[in-house]
């Protein structure tokens, strides 16, 4: 299949910035939810999408690709309490480039601080 314009995944051709389909899940009627396990609105076709994977041409015409500021890398940094349970701790990102991205993945303006006297 031709990728230069669309993804080619598990056997089915997908646009470019298309994301993926997830089902719906829990009682009925269910709800749609991402990667991340957050409640995302259904679409208008009443089938729900992931915010956080998409056909992304740049990064991958196989596999779904992360969308930008979504799938953020943490690690755990903390320590276990006497009783071995962790407690106090935090989470810090591993590897993220700052900025502010919007729903679809694509980048927000960057607005550089100016100090005045």
């Amino acid at each position: 299949p031709d990728t230069t314009e669309h993804c080619f995944i598990d056997g089915k051709c997908y646009d470019n910035g298309e994301h993926r389909d997830t089902p719906k899940t829990g009682p009925w009627p269910g709800k749609c939810y991402d990667s991340t396990g957050t409640v995302v609105p259904e679409r208008d076709d009443g089938k729900c999408y992931d915010n956080c994977k998409k056909c992304d041409i740049t990064q991958a015409t196989d596999a779904w690709s992360n969308v930008t500021g979504c799938l953020l890398p943490m690690s755990f940094v903390g320590a276990a309490d006497s009783d071995g349970v962790l407690r106090n701790g935090v989470c810090e990102l591993t590897d993220f480039e700052g900025g502010m991205f919007y729903q679809d993945g694509s980048v927000g303006p960057v607005w550089e601080l100016e100090a005045t006297a």
